[in-house]
């Protein structure tokens, strides 16, 4: 079967992809700061790696990807993605509390690309920017587009065009969130602060 087709077939380069049978484990990760004050904007990258038989049945390298990310918690804002090592890219829809439709595949007989066989391998990084006035736990992880099963595909041996999906058998996918405590500006608790200390000398 094509896997292109099969994981998202917008970004499907040229040539078609049989699908192997193998072990297979994808696990995808999100890095983000451990806290922010509110308000303030903070990048957030998306890494995934392969492990099983297949990284000594060919040559392996990251296929493609297609993904939603989201925020659940505190509500925030997306900057679209950045898709730096693909060379088929979808920077994706931002939406409130999500960035919809992040993509991008790759092809060693694509002309022009530069191919990577990184693993572990950067998907796509953006910009999050919490809600104006919230403060709490944010929680950012990635799931499937809606609609489709697999998430992500990797070249077993891109040299004969061998791909496997996250969904085929044998295969297995592991996400793996970030958590981003937001915590009232700084600004805004040194304004208190001065306020108070007016109040004091008054009463003095």
């Amino acid at each position: 079967m094509n896997s292109c087709g099969k994981l998202m077939g917008l970004l499907c380069s040229t040539g078609l992809a049989t699908t192997a049978a193998a072990d297979a484990v994808f696990n995808i990760w999100i890095e983000a700061p451990k806290q922010v004050e509110a308000g303030e904007s903070f990048n957030v990258s998306v890494w995934a790696e392969v492990s099983g038989s297949v990284l000594i049945e060919g040559e392996g390298a990251m296929h493609s990807f297609w993904t939603d990310m989201i925020a659940t918690g505190i509500g925030a804002e997306f900057s679209p993605a950045d898709v730096q090592f693909f060379c088929a890219r979808l920077s994706g829809t931002p939406e409130i509390g999500a960035l919809s439709g992040v993509g991008g595949s790759q092809n060693y007989y694509s002309p022009g690309c530069q191919f990577w066989t990184s693993n572990p391998q950067l998907l796509f990084e953006t910009v999050v920017t919490p809600i104006v006035g919230t403060s709490g736990l944010m929680e950012l992880s990635v799931q499937p587009v809606a609609g489709q099963d697999s998430m992500i595909d990797w070249w077993v041996d891109y040299m004969d065009s061998i791909s496997v999906a996250d969904t085929d058998p044998g295969s297995s996918r592991n996400i793996t969130p970030a958590t981003v405590r937001v915590v009232p500006s700084s600004g805004g608790v040194t304004v208190f602060a001065v306020a108070g200390l007016g109040i004091v000398r008054r009463r003095r």
